[in-house]
């Protein structure tokens, strides 16, 4: 997964020369509506940044990289049949859910027809629910449209959020929206941290309208900041400023890094000169690595940073206004 443009004027002097920039070069930046940061020994032009790459169709981008990555143009070699012939006898041997789920796995990864056909045997008779589940994802994964008359009829069965989800997500990812949006209607609201992550997927690769109702609507009922921040970054990845600049600058303040972190996706999605002014300041000065990480990512992805560093100590001048890094490594 890896992935959701060219945007500033860049240029960095190399040490040596560091010395000749004189008054006249720093009028020119100046004049240039640019702005002159000293780094150590180097001096960088940074430019107005345009919109973050983290964008929706880089993350539909991505999936598709990895459905890539999953096809086999090998099925047909004999040592590839007798190694799934015997994954498939050793998986029908086992009365260990957790031994099947090794096998399933194997044989989900590779998109072959035969491994197909034993996705479906799991997903109708296997009587672990997470196998059920993981079986239906590596079909979307395959992109296994064969698949689609067998779960829409399994999809009538009385199933819990996190597998009715899961097959909606599976069934949009295949391009089957129409039975999908009644499963996504019955089985996502109310969304709770188990079927969370299928119903973002599957409003988030429906996009528009849908999914801008369905992310605001969750926003409004669930008091889970886990799904909060991550709906709310989500929401700013669709163009909904609006709804998710306040919330995500509410969890600028949360005591977990990671929601901090969230956070900053959401506002480098928004792309305006307030969010980058706050991601800056974040990557000075917050106390967690992980989200100096996140705010260093983010601005070197779009380039209103370059060779950025994390020394202790190290005083950084920006917009005449100077920094002392004060965390340690």
């Amino acid at each position: 997964m890896k992935k959701l443009l060219n945007i500033l004027i860049l240029s960095c002097l190399p040490c040596m020369l560091l010395a000749q920039v004189g008054k006249q070069e720093q009028d020119k930046v100046q004049k240039k509506d640019t702005t002159a940061k000293i780094i150590g020994a180097k001096v960088l032009k940074i430019g107005k940044p345009e919109k973050y790459k983290n964008s929706r169709q880089d993350y539909l981008n991505s999936i598709e990289e990895i459905r890539a990555e999953r096809r086999d143009t090998n099925c047909d070699r004999k040592e590839n049949k007798e190694w799934r012939t015997r994954l498939i006898a050793k998986y029908n041997e086992s009365k260990d859910s957790e031994e099947k789920s090794f096998f399933i796995d194997a044989l989900g990864r590779s998109s072959c027809p035969e491994n197909m056909r034993f996705l479906e045997q799991v997903v109708l008779t296997d009587t672990c629910e997470h196998n059920r589940i993981s079986a239906i994802q590596y079909m979307n994964g395959a992109q296994s449209k064969q698949s689609i008359p067998m779960l829409i009829k399994y999809s009538q069965k009385d199933l819990s959020p996190a597998e009715g989800s899961t097959l909606a997500a599976t069934l949009i990812g295949m391009g089957e929206s129409k039975h999908s949006l009644q499963l996504l209607q019955k089985y996502c609201f109310p969304t709770t941290l188990q079927n969370c992550s299928s119903c973002e997927y599957a409003y988030f690769t429906l996009g528009g309208d849908i999914a801008k109702t369905y992310f605001k609507k969750v926003l409004l009922t669930t008091n889970d900041e886990t799904i909060r921040c991550r709906y709310a970054q989500r929401l700013a990845e669709l163009g909904d400023s609006e709804t998710s600049f306040p919330i995500l600058k509410i969890f600028l303040n949360d005591e977990d890094e990671y929601g901090r972190s969230g956070a900053l996706s959401g506002l480098a999605a928004i792309g305006t000169k307030e969010c980058f002014d706050i991601i800056m300041d974040r990557y000075i000065n917050d106390k967690s690595r992980i989200v100096r990480s996140r705010a260093r990512d983010i601005l070197e992805d779009t380039e209103v940073e370059a060779e950025v560093t994390e020394k202790k100590g190290e005083v950084i001048i920006k917009n005449n206004k100077k920094y002392k890094v004060d965390y340690e490594k």
